[in-house]
């Protein structure tokens, strides 16, 4: 089972509703809450290859949907990401990371529909009582505290993300075979980055098409994954006539 799925099935036993107040570790809604938070960062990352520095960055304001038009799957969203060397680039989104985003945010107490805010795309909803955590993510609205969003660090979103999957394998109670919870264990942002270069090598993307997805500078690093999915085939073909005829 991939991430995702887990943290689908995990997800669905917490209602998600507008926090009242930031959300403490002790609150009884915070695990589906971080839940879908982490589900936002699975699909996010692993449906559009973006590296965690740049999920990090991106703000509601980046992403719009596509202009329905011929060819074009209906819902698919556009996200301009600030990549490496200060260059934009833009990635799609399919309805189910755009599900989880509204679910997130819904867990934040922001109205995702307003596309022009300048909030991240993914930011705490628990907030750590350390003074410098508070004064970021916490502010005053009416004499009540309530989160600002804005968004993790680079190394919070790897540490959210890592921390939360390995609470998930570790969890004796989920009914998750030794190789599923390999799996969690070994997910990280970049390796949702790789996931998806390779599903799209596998899928026949060009491979112009997934450098400029991807925001590498030269076509000779995107074709490190063609050249890994064609080993792939030839280990499987290999093995599949390894013994004689």
């Amino acid at each position: 089972m991939q991430p995702d799925g887990i943290l689908d099935q995990l997800c669905a036993k917490w209602p998600s509703v507008p926090v009242s107040a930031p959300l403490t570790a002790k609150d009884a809604g915070a695990p589906g809450a971080q839940y879908r938070l982490a589900r936002a960062v699975v699909l996010l990352l692993g449906c559009s290859g973006a590296r965690r520095e740049e999920a990090a960055r991106a703000m509601r304001c980046h992403l719009q949907p596509v202009a329905e038009q011929a060819g074009v799957p209906a819902g698919l969203w556009e996200l301009a990401l600030l990549g490496k060397r200060n260059k934009w680039r833009t990635v799609f989104l399919p309805p189910r990371v755009i599900g989880a985003l509204r679910a997130h945010w819904t867990d934040r107490g922001h109205d995702f529909e307003q596309a022009e805010q300048a909030l991240a795309l993914l930011s705490p909803v628990v907030v750590p009582s350390t003074r410098t955590a508070q004064a970021k993510h916490l502010s005053q609205a009416e004499g009540a505290l309530v989160l600002t969003g804005k968004g993790f660090s680079p190394d919070g979103l790897y540490q959210l993300l890592t921390t939360t999957l390995l609470r998930i394998a570790d969890d004796v109670t989920l009914a998750l075979n030794e190789a599923e919870r390999e799996v969690l264990r070994q997910s990280a942002p970049h390796t949702l980055r790789h996931t998806f270069a390779t599903h799209a090598v596998a899928n026949e993307m060009p491979t112009d098409v997934l450098q400029r997805l991807l925001g590498h500078a030269s076509l000779q690093t995107t074709s490190l994954y063609v050249r890994a999915e064609r080993a792939r085939g030839l280990a499987a073909v290999a093995k599949m006539y390894s013994d004689p005829l």
